[in-house]
């Protein structure tokens, strides 16, 4: 049962980020009435420069932080709402922060649940249009990225450039958002003609228009986050007329010897289906695709870097999906999520075995990375997976690396203070 009905405002972290957003409520008609838990008597310019303090300072609210570290929550007046606190949600390895509007469910009236987990308000739409008045004013008089609603222990809000790459916004029941945001993926894709150098039949397979997509950011392990548009759903060529795939840039480099061993292993026994193409690739269309990339590479007996490559990106198109199955409202037990969840894990290992393997036996660069950058690669996974002394050692050999470029030495640094303190929660 929620207790609370929340409104996230994404912003940008500036120097003036609190004083702007939270002048723009008292425009859009909130009265400032007092500070929260203990600060009940700072007046409102205190309230913004603390907080804007500690937005500065890039402070990041855990579990084990006390309060007293805190952001210093606003208690607000607007019309007869019972209670409205105002409080920063803050990451620090983000560029944007948000702000919680939120207001006590019993507010808006009788709800029920439904089965997909969502709220339905039955009553007390005055209310509700009060906040969308709310919003629809802070939207016009302030630099907000994003508004979106939910109730509480409904899926966090995703960031605003996770909507601009595909995921569904959090609206229960509205958002407002930038058009521009809400571009259409089949905007960013084209479908290209392709001979397929095992059975020497032409098809088309839908390829990336990289002079129109944008990017957005990069989780810590190197996957690409692009606005509009997982891009990684696109990097398997596969060919409909025998079954042969592989990634773009491998698809054509294959051996007489390779041919032969593809053509008797799987177009021998492959099904074609349909030859028409799609608008687009949906997530489970992809990870097909990659499967089918991945059975090719273990016939043709590919190097164990091509082969781990495509286990990692599996893992991150899962890792996309568990994405937009969390913001469609999926409940976290479900067997969809649940199941992807899984195979993000197992495929995530494969790559991270494969790929261990791969540096002791092949020559740099493996999969267009040098030494530095792979090591870094392998220390993110072995981070994710626990292995925090391994990840330790990768970590320190390219801190005294020569090569090693600043950007990867600082990203380096990151990850050997996280490992610390992941360290020191465990002890």
């Amino acid at each position: 049962m929620p207790a609370y009905f929340s409104l996230t405002f994404e912003l940008k972290k500036t120097h003036d980020a609190i004083g702007a957003f939270c002048r723009a409520l008292i425009h859009s008609g909130l009265t400032f009435k007092s500070g929260y838990w203990g600060f009940e008597n700072d007046s409102f310019e205190d309230m913004i420069q603390w907080n804007q303090k500690k937005l500065d300072e890039n402070f990041e609210l855990g579990e084990k932080e006390h309060h007293s570290h805190d952001y210093k929550q606003f208690v607000f007046d607007y019309f007869d709402f019972s209670e409205v606190r105002l409080f920063i949600m803050n990451n620090r390895k983000e560029s944007t922060f948000t702000f919680e509007l939120i207001v006590p469910k019993d507010d808006l009236g009788e709800y029920e649940e439904k089965e997909n987990g969502k709220y339905s308000v039955q009553r007390n739409t005055k209310r509700m249009e009060q906040l969308k008045s709310l919003a629809k004013n802070v939207w016009i008089h302030s630099s907000v990225l994003a508004i979106q609603t939910s109730w509480e222990c409904s899926s966090c809000p995703p960031a605003a450039e996770k909507i601009a790459a595909g995921m569904k916004p959090q609206a229960e029941p509205f958002c407002i958002l930038n058009s521009s945001s809400l571009k259409n993926e089949t905007d960013f894709v084209f479908a290209k003609n392709i001979t397929c150098p095992v059975c020497d039949q032409s098809f088309q397979t839908l390829t990336v228009r990289t002079s129109k997509i944008r990017f957005a950011g990069s989780d810590d392990d190197f996957r690409p986050v692009y606005k509009g548009i997982d891009t990684i759903k696109y990097g398997v060529t596969s060919c409909p007329h025998c079954g042969y795939s592989a990634m773009n840039g491998d698809f054509v480099h294959v051996s007489s010897t390779q041919i032969r061993l593809l053509k008797e292993q799987i177009a021998a026994k492959f099904k074609p289906g349909s030859k028409s193409v799609p608008l687009l690739y949906s997530y489970d269309e992809a990870i097909d695709r990659f499967k089918l990339a991945l059975f090719s590479a273990i016939v043709k007996r590919a190097m164990y870097s091509e082969k781990a490559y495509i286990c990692l990106k599996l893992s991150w198109l899962y890792r996309g999906l568990i994405e937009q199955l969390t913001a469609d409202g999926i409940s976290t037990e479900s067997e969809e999520l649940v199941s992807a969840q899984k195979a993000e894990k197992y495929y995530y290992k494969q790559a991270l075995d494969g790929m261990t393997r791969a540096v002791a036996t092949e020559h740099f660069p493996i999969c267009g990375m040098n030494q530095d950058t792979v090591d870094l690669l392998l220390a993110q996974m072995n981070y994710k997976l626990d292995h925090l002394d391994v990840a330790s050692k990768l970590i320190a050999r390219v801190l005294i690396s020569k090569s090693a470029s600043r950007h990867i030495k600082d990203k380096a640094l990151d990850l050997k203070n996280e490992i610390i303190k992941k360290i020191r929660d465990v002890k």
